[in-house]
């Protein structure tokens, strides 16, 4: 049975990556070599909770892994965090915020381990899609003064970032389930659409052909997912590739659409990117503001040029501090 679609992101990602198999096959295709011969990586293992601030938890997923690495000679336990944003822009506080749940991945491996004499390291891995590329620094110390960033006391913490966007879909790597994943969530961002529609299908008539596992029929969440979050056209386009590359599916693509036709599930997809369209577009106008603001330009000028006073554009600036503080989830 197909896990429920209420966030379809995070379901998805937890569907998957919660196999410590696919996991593992991810994290070996995306962490630099260095490492990854270090890890122990029959030892990985999921350790359950999420750590994320609770007015985030719609556009953020997490899940934390336990590993051992190789250090000294010796091979000793070691967190591994991974954090899925799939907002419509990157978050300029990343670094500040990862920091924040590795401490309390620290304060609960404390409780959890009281006999321990050392903190188990965290290695925090973001991976982002969203519609536009991330271009944020990946170390807390950039979010400080230039002057200041050499002090003893301003923290040198850093992340790993997977920038999905980046990705040409032919260049996606990590095990069956893995690749769909990314694919999938790259179709949902209107990202590469027709290559990704093409890779889908033959994917999911390869997972149509492995044995089910730990009782999940994860062709029919895939095909959900696609189908709940892809684009308006996106029944008759993947109904073309899987006559192309998956004729045997066609028949359960077209009972998946039904069924989420019945529930309303469709119309509410299609009034949900009306939304984030016109969230995109506001999001695009404060974007010029500042930058007309940065380079001096009066407000008549600005006003003229985008159609908003500076009344307005205050108003808009106070409900984005209050909102997720990276972005509207999709």
């Amino acid at each position: 049975m197909a896990p429920p679609t209420r966030q379809p992101h995070d379901n998805l990602f937890r569907l998957v990556f919660s196999d410590t198999e696919e996991a593992a096959a991810f994290l070996r295709a995306r962490l630099p070599d260095s490492l990854r011969r270090r890890f122990q990586w029959s030892s990985l293992r999921r350790t359950p909770g999420t750590f994320v601030d609770q007015e985030l938890r719609g556009s953020v997923s997490d899940l934390l892994f336990e590993v051992r690495l190789v250090a000294g000679g010796e091979a000793a336990p070691q967190w591994l965090y991974v954090l899925f944003e799939h907002q419509s822009r990157p978050d300029r506080w990343m670094a500040l915020r990862l920091l924040r749940y590795c401490c309390r991945i620290w304060e609960a491996g404390r409780r959890s381990y009281p006999d321990e004499e050392f903190l188990r390291p965290v290695l925090p891995l973001v991976f982002y899609q969203g519609r536009r590329r991330w271009q944020y620094a990946e170390e807390l110390a950039e979010s400080f003064p230039p002057a200041l960033r050499g002090e003893p006391w301003v923290p040198r913490f850093r992340h790993l970032l997977f920038d999905q966007t980046r990705v040409a879909p032919e260049a996606v790597m990590g095990a069956l389930r893995g690749r769909l994943l990314q694919l999938a969530m790259m179709h949902a961002f209107e990202q590469a659409l027709r290559d990704a529609r093409e890779r889908m299908a033959a994917l999911l008539a390869e997972l149509q052909r492995e044995p089910v596992r730990g009782g999940v029929d994860y062709v029919k969440a895939f095909m959900e997912y696609i189908l709940e979050t892809g684009p308006a056209d996106t029944l008759p386009a993947l109904d073309e590739q899987m006559r192309r590359r998956a004729p045997g599916l066609r028949g359960e693509l077209m009972t998946c659409g039904e069924m989420l036709r019945r529930e309303g599930r469709l119309e509410g997809r299609l009034e949900g990117r009306r939304e984030g369209r016109q969230e995109g577009r506001q999001e695009g106008q404060m974007e010029t503001i500042e930058g007309f603001l940065r380079a001096g330009v009066a407000w008549p000028v600005i006003q003229s040029a985008t159609g908003i006073d500076e009344q307005t554009y205050r108003g808009l600036k106070g409900d984005s501090a209050q909102g997720t503080g990276g972005g509207a989830s999709r």
